[in-house]
């Protein structure tokens, strides 16, 4: 599954007040895991610096994207 379609269901979850979900984001935060340690890999590797830019932010993206995840499976474990 590419990073947009990941993204996209991480946010159809953040949507959604189901806590039936919470097995689901933990998957989608598992596979975002992965693919921001892959890009971390293909940024110490790159030796073209407008492409290890355009990767960085990509990284971003993706960090802010699992924090969100994270704090939002916080909540809901803390309205249990």
């Amino acid at each position: 599954m590419n990073k947009v379609k990941l993204l996209a269901k991480l946010e159809d979850f953040f949507d959604t007040d189901d806590k039936k979900n919470v097995e689901q984001i933990e998957s989608v935060l598992i596979k975002l895991k992965n693919k921001l340690i892959k890009i971390q890999r293909r940024i110490t590797q790159c030796k073209n610096e407008a492409y290890k830019t355009a990767l960085q932010l990509e990284a971003e993206v993706l960090v802010a994207q699992i924090e969100k995840g994270e704090n939002f499976l916080k909540m809901l474990h803390q309205s249990k």
